[in-house]
């Protein structure tokens, strides 16, 4: 079976368009929202199809079972239906509140990959961002809707639901993406990370902070192995920021051999000093090292724009014929991307169960859809539960609306 073909199947069986329509409906609490919404594909040869719309789900599956698209993108709720937009001017109403992290950016940090590739190691530094921008979300902002997804290939992306996240200006949008910003510069900059000396360390910090030490030994002086070198630690120490403290932890990190005492050397010296108050301008150095090596790094410019398109979650990532999963963040120390289903696999999954039995493939399409017996199950599952919960808190509202309907 050819690759179009399987992706034909994919569309036709698999992906799951009527828990898609459940959530960009919201409740149906205003019917233009689904209708109005963006979709775009990707065809082969690289070619880009903006516009797409539709009015439920059944006509969303009809046309992408048809077009076939290597790639499915999503893109904001107009004020107008996007497949008119040659002859009714298009104005960006509502867009879920998204955030995109690319292992890429950590390329300084990973030693055990660089660019596309990934592996066990530096996925722990997507564990950690989604731990922290999740927390962030959450308790800073109050949000309770989010929607983690793995991207395909190394990244994650995050949808957050809410109403009052959707509703944001690109002014709202911009604030958040500003307020979650720890780590700036590109590569031609050093230092990336500055914490104030006279003031008490922002809760976001702080908080962050708490995660991140659970992870940095592990991550940055075992798995990645920051410190090994001579030139690596050095450019580390670059970042203390103090030449006389610095010096200090040279002479003492040279005595070492491995990163974990290496790194124990520098807080030993940074103690020492410290005690001595002779000078605790510098006492947040080390903090801001972790800090710039596992805060997350985001691509502000995707939770800055509100007509930015994202890759469709359940979409096939047209480069590792993985789908594009949901996950649960409260497990994503124990997420895989190894373990992500691939395209031809579901499909012969799919094909093995399918030569069962009657008996047997009778108990198991009974009430269930067609992907409950494979590996994309439970990521249906955590996308359902996700679509739940936000049911759930649309009723309140359908309810409030159809009161104020039987006043008049």
């Amino acid at each position: 079976m050819a690759t179009d073909e399987f992706l034909r199947e994919y569309y036709k069986r698999f992906f799951p368009f009527d828990l898609y329509y459940r959530w960009m409906s919201y409740g149906n609490v205003e019917p233009w929202r689904f209708a109005n919404r963006e979709f775009a594909y990707g065809l082969p040869g690289d070619i880009f199809v903006r516009y797409r719309s539709f009015f439920d789900a059944a006509e969303m599956k009809a046309d992408v079972v048809k077009t076939c698209p290597e790639r499915i993108d999503i893109g904001p709720i107009y004020n107008n239906l996007p497949k008119h937009h040659n002859t009714n001017p298009l104005t960006p109403r509502e867009r879920e509140l998204c955030f995109d992290i690319d292992l890429s950016d950590y390329d300084d940090v990973r030693s055990c990959c660089s660019g596309a590739k990934i592996c066990e190691k530096c996925w722990k530094l997507m564990a950690v961002a989604v731990k922290t921008i999740d927390r962030a979300l959450r308790d800073d902002f109050g949000f309770q809707h989010l929607l983690w997804v793995f991207s395909g290939r190394r990244g994650v992306h995050c949808w957050v639901g809410d109403e009052v996240a959707r509703q944001l200006d690109s002014t709202g949008r911009s604030a958040v993406a500003e307020y979650l910003t720890v780590v700036r510069g590109g590569a031609e900059k050093c230092k990336k990370v500055i914490l104030p000396e006279s003031k008490p360390i922002h809760p976001l910090i702080s908080n962050s902070l708490k995660i991140i030490d659970s992870y940095f030994t592990k991550i940055c002086l075992i798995d990645q192995d920051l410190l090994h070198t001579e030139a690596q630690a050095l450019s580390i120490l670059n970042l203390v920021g103090d030449e006389k403290l610095k010096n200090e932890m040279v002479v003492e990190v040279n005595r070492q051999c491995r990163s974990e005492e290496k790194w124990q050397a520098m807080e030993e010296v940074l103690d020492a000093t410290m005690k001595k108050k002779t000078n605790r301008k510098f006492s947040n150095c080390l903090k801001e090292i972790k800090l710039q090596f596992l805060y997350p790094r985001l691509d502000i410019n995707v939770t800055k724009g509100f007509n930015h398109l994202l890759k469709a979650p359940f979409c096939i990532h047209p480069g590792t014929k993985r789908v594009c999963v949901p996950f649960n963040p409260e497990s994503v120390d124990s997420f895989t991307p190894e373990d992500v289903p691939l395209l031809d696999k579901l499909i012969s999954e799919r094909t093995y169960s399918s030569s069962e039995g009657t008996e047997n493939k009778a108990a198991k399409l009974n009430n269930k859809a067609y992907y409950r017996d494979t590996s994309l199950a439970a990521s249906i599952d955590v996308f359902e539960k996700f679509v739940l919960n936000m049911e759930s808190s649309w009723r309140g509202k359908l309810k409030e609306i159809d009161d104020q309907r039987m006043e008049f």
